[in-house]
């Protein structure tokens, strides 16, 4: 008499356990993705199923969100060096960036930043002895913390600019003025 049993076996449960592991998705995406493959497919629809669960996977950390680390002490006390967070790509493609919203962008093809916008489109932002001003009011910031409060800078923003800053603030060494594209996502 054949019998049917678990189409996985223990190195297959390993195999999706670590993939899900190595992408960082968890919760209930990732349930209902392994409850499908364990009760609805057979071995011979499995490799199909798990090349379907992979791109599920990668379409959703690329295009929707998911985890990323922040490496640094620019943001504390904020966001806290070596820690998870989860970072969503969705709402800016709906939506613009708001001040105080903290981002992930790319100055460059080489380089990811995280800074919280200050500063909008068509704005006019003054730097000075610790101090912000947008378009002549006073910026109340209990988040940010000055290393150098002789900084003296003024920024004009065009019509697809933002400012961008760090909650730890220093002399920066290049311009934080971020465009509408380089912005990836914002943090959660």
């Amino acid at each position: 008499m054949k019998t049917l049993g678990n189409p996985f076996t223990p190195s297959a449960f390993e195999v999706v356990g670590n993939l899900m592991k190595w992408v960082g998705i968890t919760g209930i995406f990732s349930l209902v993705a392994l409850l499908v493959m364990l009760f609805v497919l057979r071995w011979p629809k499995v490799a199909i199923g798990i090349a379907v669960f992979i791109g599920l996977v990668i379409g959703y950390v690329h295009f929707v969100g998911g985890p990323i680390q922040v490496f640094g002490k620019n943001m504390e006390p904020t966001y806290q060096n070596n820690k998870v967070y989860y970072l969503d790509k969705l709402t800016y493609r709906l939506v613009s960036p708001k001040r105080g919203d903290v981002v992930e962008y790319h100055p460059d093809e080489y380089h990811t930043d995280i800074v919280r916008i200050i500063g909008l489109p068509g704005e006019t932002v003054i730097i000075n002895n610790g101090s912000l001003t947008v378009n002549g009011r006073l910026l109340s910031e209990p988040y940010a913390y000055w290393d150098d409060t002789s900084i003296s800078q003024t920024y004009i923003l065009d019509a697809d600019s933002y400012l961008g800053l760090m909650d730890h603030r220093v002399k920066y060494p290049y311009t934080p003025i971020m465009r509408r594209d380089a912005i990836k996502g914002k943090f959660l």
